[in-house]
């Protein structure tokens, strides 16, 4: 009687009849022997091509807005005018967080600034409108979460914030789904 490879119903080793044989070893496939040499040398590889991107430094917001007034392509533009809206939004939570107004509210300026430029920017282009309307939806919902932890004369600025990013929203949808 020849010994086959384990079962592959049962998960156990059989002989050709079928029958379970406590002596029979299961076999395993190997992979070519000099992969086998390869794999630290590929580990290292990997770790030493991925270093420069953890090693370079975000661009300041004002780099960020000079290479989107210098962008040709709408589509650059818009994704640029969403990271200056993210990092500022980020900069008036810090801002307010550590009782800064003056620098929260020109944060806050900046976010509405170039968030409506982005909502106008996909509108004129029709390119990036889904990923600009989702981006402009997060940072609504940040601002109206930012504006329940302010005191209530620093709220209204973040309300017309609010208010001015979701008419820019609007304007995005109704071009998304119109007739």
């Amino acid at each position: 009687m020849k010994l086959t490879l384990c079962h592959p119903e049962r998960g156990r080793a059989t002989t050709r009849a079928g029958r379970f044989c406590p002596l029979a070893r299961r076999v395993r496939v190997k992979g070519p022997a000099f992969l086998a040499g390869l794999r630290p040398l590929f580990l290292v590889l990997l770790v030493v091509l991925s270093l420069p991107a953890f090693a370079r430094k975000p661009e300041s917001v004002d780099e960020l807005k000079a290479r989107a007034a210098a962008a040709r392509e709408p589509k650059q533009q818009v994704d640029l005018f969403i990271k200056i809206t993210e990092r500022q939004l980020q900069a008036a939570d810090n801002a307010y967080s550590s009782g800064d107004i003056p620098q929260a509210r020109a944060a806050l300026d900046d976010v509405v600034e170039y968030g409506v430029k982005a909502a106008q920017t996909s509108v004129a282009s029709g390119k990036k409108m889904k990923h600009t309307e989702i981006a402009l939806r997060k940072v609504s919902a940040r601002l109206e979460d930012i504006r329940k932890t302010l005191n209530v004369d620093d709220r209204p600025p973040v309300a017309a914030a609010v208010d001015k990013l979701e008419q820019a929203r609007t304007d995005l949808l109704s071009r998304m789904f119109r007739k």
